[in-house]
């Protein structure tokens, strides 16, 4: 057979291969297109990635639910999807292909499939390959100012304490305003994050304590009355932090407000209860555990060594240092030093657990206009399904990244990469 017959052979077997390609892709972005307008009523593409920094990753392509897409990255800037039922001739894909399952087939082959998505696909296919030792100084920097401002409620004025780090007044940059949790903390475990300014000057960070805790005016002796979660939007307007930032957002919907960032935050506080309830049950004695977390009022040792027994595994699982810095010892901000019993104080934390019992942004999610960077953790208390309804409900651009080596704190567990993908995200929405 001479050069010249192979040669159209070839060419004629790649023609229908080419075809079929093109066919596959525009099926599966047809399908998708179709599922967001009955989903949403629009004929508005969704924005959407998840990124976790471990096998799989899922890019749920603005479908529905049970319509996911496995994805997996083979060697950059190839990678490969496929339905989320069919994950066994993974290992025989050779590196340089990628291969596509169209999701609207039921059937399980897959198509080979180049793809160089490096730029078309870069924020859903973004991955890093390995943790690297953090070269950051594990104590928080010095702010550059410090302060209080006046908050009035009810015609009596309190103070709220501030501090920033980086330069406010250059105005180049919008502030990053780190919303602590609780209720009931103190912004000294979110010092990490100060990070930020440290390798951009120009990036303020702003953090404050809300009003009653830490350095702000306390509130001891206040009815049950005076406390309310619209109180604590008003002052602003993390766990806690995640619904105060999106009470602000469907209240207000500020001009000036360029994006959200919830790290490792709740939905309703059903499915946190929900959460919660599932990781005491991997602990031992989970039925002791569960009756030593109400004594915080009769035995306080009792309390802090089943609620330690608890954050241990799913708060602070993978923060290295030993003893835990103080900054984490969020257990003394409420019932006091473990050594000496002094300085708690649980008047917000008491006040605000009941009102806050049967919270929820449900029904309300849509009004959420600005691009949301959401943040879970893997190993965390509050379990990545509690944070996800945030993913398919905010009608615009939301970014997900699960951290593999973090529970409840990811900007101290995996704190070099948080701060680079939050620096990253500042700089795409500014």
């Amino acid at each position: 057979m001479s050069s010249t017959t192979k040669m159209s052979l070839y060419s004629d077997y790649r023609r229908p291969m080419a075809l079929l390609w093109l066919l596959s892709i525009a099926f599966t972005l047809l399908n998708s297109f179709r599922a967001s307008r009955r989903r949403y009523g629009t004929s508005k593409e969704p924005t959407y990635s998840y990124v976790a920094d471990d096998f799989p990753q899922y890019l749920p392509l603005g479908s529905a639910f049970d319509n996911l897409a496995e994805m997996v990255l083979e060697e950059s800037p190839h990678f490969a999807t496929t339905a989320n039922t069919t994950k066994n001739w993974r290992d025989s894909i050779p590196p340089s292909l990628g291969y596509m399952k169209p999701l609207f087939l039921a059937t399980r082959w897959a198509i080979p499939l180049f793809l160089t998505s490096k730029g078309s696909c870069r924020e859903a296919t973004r991955y890093i390959d390995s943790v690297l030792g953090s070269l950051l100084d594990t104590v928080p920097p010095e702010p550059t100012k410090e302060g209080t401002v006046p908050f009035i409620v009810n015609g009596e004025e309190f103070q709220t304490y501030y501090q920033v780090h980086g330069d406010l007044a250059d105005g180049s940059l919008s502030p990053l305003i780190a919303v602590h949790g609780g209720p009931g903390l103190t912004h000294d475990y979110l010092g990490p994050i100060a990070d930020i300014s440290k390798s951009n000057p120009l990036q303020p960070v702003i953090f404050y304590d809300q009003l009653g805790n830490g350095k702000s005016s306390r509130l001891v002796g206040k009815p049950i009355t005076f406390f309310s979660v619209q109180l604590y939007v008003d002052e602003l307007a993390n766990f806690w932090g995640g619904p105060l930032v999106a009470e602000f957002e469907v209240q207000f919907q500020l001009p000036g407000l360029k994006s959200l960032i919830i790290t490792n935050s709740l939905f309703s506080m059903e499915l946190t209860s929900q959460s919660f309830n599932e990781r005491i049950d991997t602990l031992d004695n989970p039925d002791q555990i569960r009756e030593d977390m109400g004594k915080m009022k009769t035995d306080v040792e009792a309390y802090r060594a089943a609620m330690m027994a608890f954050y241990s595994r799913y708060a602070l699982r993978f923060v290295k240092e030993d003893p835990i810095p103080k900054e984490l010892r969020i257990l003394d901000t409420m019932i006091g030093d473990e050594e000496t019993g002094e300085g708690g104080d649980p008047t917000v934390s008491d006040a605000m657990g009941p009102l806050t019992a049967n919270w929820t942004i449900i029904g309300r999610i849509h009004l959420i206009r600005v691009p949301l960077f959401l943040i879970t953790g893997k190993e965390d208390m509050v379990q990545s399904y509690v944070s996800e309804p945030y993913f398919w409900g905010v009608p615009g651009k939301v970014k997900w990244v699960e951290f593999q080596k973090s529970s409840h704190v990811p900007f101290w567990e995996e704190r070099e990469k948080f701060m680079q993908l939050v620096g990253e995200w500042i700089r795409s929405v500014d």
